[in-house]
């Protein structure tokens, strides 16, 4: 639950921060005061967080807000089956056993009173009669043996007020068959049995949910409850188990995703190595789908022996691989075909007992595949960790591909670009050769004309000296 709030609140998307934090406070307040209302105020909440957020067509926190509201509710159930207060659930159970382990004790107390207080009555009247019958001819005989039996009744009683006032008294010294010490071997028996059945349930209540209940006491009433008791803590402990067990695996894998930029192969690596070590298997093989070549590549292996399969690609149509991509479900098998895979050690290789193979499934969109072997039969819970890790790791894998498309995209961009710019600068130094030319040929042709003009000028002034000597030579003549 942690770890899906935490990716909300990371998010780089836009949302309410005010609302978060109502479900944070709705939150809070359930846990510090286990009142079934707070649930409600959560999930009328979240409903209309993630309408305001359908609103803004915002999938990916929509999903995130449905598994934080999904393992919230979990948490609750969890809560409500152990008990939101000492009457409910097993909680409730249990003081309500202990309730009637008072109760089966009081009534023992009372009818182990009634007894011995029946047993001082006749041994009263024994006494008495013996006194009358003897008195003249054994006082002395009758006053002994008085003095013990009171001792004995004395000691009966101070027995049966300590354990009436909470506590265990030494078992009784028998020194007899008869009555008396018939009434102390039962005593003696009824104590150890109330012994027993404390010393088991503060077992039970310091977590010790293995414990043995003696044999010779097996069949009780008060043996019963308590062993039935024991049965339901250790499923809720179990259960508890497995969502602490799940919980620590999705940590970790979040832990080695966040932020992560390692190339693809070696992170897939480390992702198998993550995986196989949490579900105690042997082996696993991470392929992805590539879109350039159309085929399955095997990116990364875990105990594959040297890595000589890694880099190995797959048609798309064929084989087990394949045919999970293209049902987008998970393939458990159990009986494995021979030669299909070896999981190889120092002392040799064998064939696996089972092989999980699950698509890397997100959005829909599927963008690879797990297979993992192990000598071991996956357990239910081990095969949805896997499901659960798989959607994540492919929403990962989605991420980057996607990173690296763009990166790419910007690389090809940038790359137009430098050459629009070395275009345009060209461009600039044609434009500005071009000018300096026409510059230069305007230059000249001003030259020329001044030339023209000048021979024009110098043209008419010859003309004008010609004339004038002519008319000169004329008017001589």
């Amino acid at each position: 639950m942690r770890s899906a709030i935490h990716k909300i609140e990371t998010s780089n998307q836009k949302y309410d921060r005010v609302a978060m934090l109502t479900l944070r406070r709705h939150e809070k307040d359930f846990f510090l005061r286990k009142d079934l209302k707070y649930q409600n105020e959560f999930n009328s909440s979240i409903a209309a967080f993630a309408d305001e957020l359908a609103k803004q067509k915002n999938a990916e926190l929509i999903t995130l807000l449905g598994n934080y509201q999904t393992e919230f509710n979990q948490v609750v159930e969890i809560e409500k089956e152990i008990g939101l207060t000492d009457k409910d659930g097993k909680k409730g159970l249990l003081f309500a056993k202990l309730h009637e382990v008072r109760l089966a004790i009081d009534a023992i107390q009372k009818q182990v009173y009634e007894i011995t207080s029946e047993k001082i009555a006749y041994a009263r009247i024994w006494l008495v009669s013996i006194f009358v019958i003897q008195f003249m001819i054994a006082l002395i005989l009758a006053i002994t043996y008085s003095n013990a039996l009171t001792t004995v009744i004395k000691e009966i009683r101070t027995t049966m007020t300590q354990l009436a006032a909470g506590t265990f008294p030494p078992a009784l010294t028998v020194k007899s068959q008869e009555e008396i010490g018939q009434t102390k071997i039962a005593i003696n028996h009824f104590l150890e049995r109330i012994q027993i059945a404390t010393s088991f349930a503060e077992k039970l209540g310091s977590g010790e949910l293995k414990a043995t209940y003696d044999a010779r006491f097996g069949s009780d009433v008060l043996a019963k409850a308590l062993v039935n008791m024991q049965l339901k803590l250790s499923e809720a402990e179990a259960i508890q188990s497995k969502i602490n067990w799940t919980n620590e695996g999705t940590a970790r894998f979040n832990e080695l995703l966040k932020d992560n930029t390692e190339d693809l192969g070696q992170l897939g690596d480390r992702i198998l190595k993550t995986l196989v070590t949490h579900i105690q298997a042997n082996q696993a093989a991470l392929y992805v789908i590539n879109d350039e070549e159309q085929c399955f590549e095997r990116i990364s292996t875990y105990a594959y022996g040297k890595k000589r399969f890694e880099g190995m690609k797959m048609n798309l149509s064929d084989g087990l691989i394949a045919q999970c991509a293209k049902e987008r479900e998970t393939i458990f098998l159990k009986e494995i075909p021979k030669d299909y895979v070896k999981i190889t050690s120092g002392l040799g290789e064998a064939t696996p007992r089972n092989i999980l193979i699950v698509p890397l499934k997100h959005r829909n969109e599927i963008s690879g595949v797990i297979e993992i072997a192990s000598f071991q039969f996956f357990k239910e819970e081990q095969i949805a960790f896997v499901e659960k890790m798989a959607e994540t790791i492919a929403a990962f894998i989605s991420n980057q591909q996607s990173s690296l498309k763009t990166k790419k995209l910007l690389t090809e961009s940038k790359a137009k670009a430098e050459h629009l710019s070395m275009q345009e600068e060209e461009l600039r130094q044609s434009t500005e050769e071009l000018q300096a030319t026409q510059e230069e040929m305007n230059r000249q042709r001003a030259e020329l004309e001044a030339e023209i003009k000048d021979l024009k000028r110098k043209l008419n002034v010859n003309s004008d000296n010609a004339v004038a000597k002519l008319d000169v030579f004329d008017h001589r003549n």
